[in-house]
This record gives structure tokens, sequence and C-alpha cells, in this order.
């Protein structure tokens, strides 16, 4: 399977799910005063990156399960990879993003960095994003404007856009 799909959400929040990806909704859940949300998501294998909304309200939690690890997020850009092997990957291009494995302590990744996490062990310390990863985000449909976007909203996508190539190369883009 080569085709990838596009959840898109009430609070402006997009999920992109790869080509050859294993996803199941796990957790869909409103509180009616809006007072949170919880979504929850289990990848057996391949790509999800993700965008979740500020708007997706303080308290809410999104969260993606794979075979070896737990990424909880909130106001952020990020992906998580699970390949047929017993590891994945979490990526954080901005926001915040706690990784935990299902044996040590759960870590913080920072903007800009990734970790790797091993099935039965601690996640490995986050490092800097490789310029393949970058490039990944760049190319995804997560920085496209909302669809409600104001004139001063479209006039920022379109200069991070065009500035994008040549501030990936100096190491300092999205």
């Amino acid at each position: 399977n080569t085709g990838s799909a596009d959840l898109t959400f009430p609070d402006g929040s997009l999920i992109i799910v790869g080509p050859n990806s294993n996803l199941t909704v796990k957790l869909l859940e409103y509180n009616r005063g809006a007072a949170w949300r919880a979504r929850s998501f289990y990848l057996k294998v391949g790509l999800v990156w993700a965008k979740v909304s500020p708007n997706f309200v303080k308290g809410s939690a999104l969260k993606v399960y794979t075979p070896s690890s737990v990424a909880a997020v909130r106001g952020t850009t990020f992906y998580v990879s699970q390949g047929h092997e017993d590891t994945s990957q979490v990526a954080c291009a901005e926001g915040d993003v706690y990784v935990r494995g299902f044996a040590g302590a759960p870590l913080y990744v920072a903007p800009n960095s990734a970790c790797d996490i091993r099935r039965g062990f601690a996640p490995n310390q986050p490092a800097g994003m490789t310029a393949q990863q970058t490039s990944d985000f760049g190319s995804t449909v997560l920085w496209q404007p909302p669809p409600n976007a104001s004139k001063l909203q479209l006039f920022e996508y379109g200069v991070n856009q065009f500035l994008n190539a040549p501030l990936n190369i100096l190491g300092i883009g999205k």
C-alpha cells in the first residue's frame, strides 16, 4: 500500500498516516464543555506525522503507542515511526513531546530533536534531528495554513515556505 491518509480534527489538529502504515484509533474522547479532549492511536508499523493544534485545550492528551514506546504531546509538531523491528523513533519539530519506553523514566524530546526506543528498554537520549528528518517534516502538509487562516497567517506561511530550503541548508530551518 503506497497511499496515505490525512485525519483533520475540528480543533485544527492534523494527523498524516504515511504509506505502508498500520494505524489503529484507540480512543477519541471529547468533553462537551471543551474542558478536555483525549486521542490515542496505536502505530503497529509505519510512520505518522502530527500537528497538534494549540486549540487542543490545556489538560488534553494525544498519545501515539507503538510496540516499543508511547509518545504524549500537546501543541506540537512531531512524528513517530515504527519499523518491522522492535525499535521506534520519535522526532519533534516544535512544541513538547514526552516519550517513554516500557522500561526507565520518560524523556522530554525538545524541538529539532529525535530519539530511538527499543522494545523493553528505556528511550535513548534525544539528539539533534538529521538533515533527512528535518527535510521529512518540511515536505508534509503540516506546514500549510489552516483552512480559516487570516491574511497575516497566510503571509507568514508563504514567507516560511519560501525561506524553508535555504534555512534548512544552513541548519536553522523548521
